[in-house]
């Protein structure tokens, strides 16, 4: 990554700015990227939250049924 000034970077074979790091209003750090928008936050926080969409998956996957492992309601 190359340094493009005021909290910019690119790869060295880009010739603009793809990310930048930056405060937020409430004085977190930032980074933005292409598409994305990441936020300093916590960890235990952030992995409560990926625990618990991972559990809401499970019970909101379809049962499976057979020897064949298909959907029950062929």
């Amino acid at each position: 990554m190359v340094a493009t000034g005021d909290g910019g970077f690119r790869h060295w074979r880009e010739g603009g700015t793809n990310i930048r790091l930056t405060r937020g209003d409430d004085g977190r750090r930032i980074l933005v990227g292409g598409l994305a928008y990441f936020e300093e936050g916590s960890y235990a926080w952030a992995r409560a939250r990926l625990l618990l969409l991972g559990a809401a998956m499970l019970l909101l996957k379809p049962p499976r049924c057979g020897r064949s492992g298909g959907p029950c309601w062929r």
